[in-house]
């Protein structure tokens, strides 16, 4: 954790992490990045990209050295903490609903997840692992440049102020705020069936279920963007 000493408060990011069940938005833990002041002026957006590369820096060392009972799941925008389950449970983690299969099992995996954990190992890491790459090099905040940091500091601005938008938005459409934007379509299109106006819906029902769905699809394709700015 040296390389992040004196700009990530470790101790006070560990307590919280450790103290926590769940989601965590990124907004929420920046309280823990204190910037050195640099040599040269800097614009607010080269700060703003600091400050989240060196808490996602500190992050990912700490889901490599893990916290004592709890598996740290390092997202877009957000981070989940969840308990690692018992001896005789899969320990197989669902990235898209962020949480363990916790069936029983033989040993770390149940029979079904064993084929899968099996098969990814073959096939290799996919866009996840490339984000740890791309946090844990420190030589990344050199080399970003106007247009990628402009993406990614538009994901995290946007994250940070609808905030509460979001998740009514979430709650509108009867999803959890950690859905995936498949989850989404595959809601929306589901309610479309049942609310549409033309099948017999409320009018003002149905605006509200579309603007909830049409704010969380530009969410989405912001975040979508972001990641891509950098993975390529």
């Amino acid at each position: 954790m040296s390389d992040s000493a004196g700009v990530v408060d470790i101790n006070g990011l560990v307590h919280c992490l450790s103290e926590t069940e769940g989601r965590i938005d990124e907004i929420h833990l920046l309280r823990f990045v204190s910037l050195r002041q640099p040599d040269e002026p800097e614009s607010d957006d080269l700060r703003l990209f600091r400050e989240h590369f060196e808490l996602y820096h500190a992050l990912y060392l700490l889901a490599e050295s893990g916290l004592p009972g709890k598996y740290l799941h390092v997202g877009m925008a957000h981070v989940s903490v969840v308990s690692v389950p018992g001896e005789g449970r899969c320990a197989w983690f669902d990235e898209e609903h962020e949480r363990f299969c916790n069936r029983p099992a033989a040993g770390t995996y149940c029979v079904t997840h064993k084929t899968l954990v099996a098969a990814a190992e073959r096939d290799g890491s996919v866009r996840h692992g490339d984000m740890r790459s791309y946090y844990l090099d420190r030589r990344n905040l050199k080399r970003m440049d106007a247009s990628g940091l402009r993406l990614i500091l538009d994901g995290v601005l946007d994250a940070a102020r609808n905030h509460e938008q979001l998740l009514e938005a979430a709650r509108r459409l009867g999803l959890p705020q950690d859905a995936s934007l498949r989850r989404l379509q595959e809601r929306f299109r589901h309610l479309v069936k049942i609310e549409h106006p033309d099948v017999g819906g409320d009018p003002r029902r149905f605006r509200e279920l579309y603007d909830a769905y049409e704010l969380l699809y530009a969410h989405f394709t912001l975040k979508q963007n972001a990641t891509d700015s950098f993975l390529g």
